[in-house]
């Protein structure tokens, strides 16, 4: 994260909502939830 900020890089974080480990994890880096969108699964 510091390598981003330093370099003039804005790093960000994505993950499954359903993802707690990951979400923790980016909260504690100091991300907040900025947006939310939905994904669509199907068979061909």
């Amino acid at each position: 994260m510091k390598y981003c900020k330093d370099n003039g890089y804005e790093p960000y974080w994505e993950c499954m909502e359903k993802n707690f480990g990951s979400r923790a994890l980016a909260e504690k880096f100091g991300y907040n939830k900025e947006f939310e969108y939905y994904l669509y699964e199907f068979d061909f």
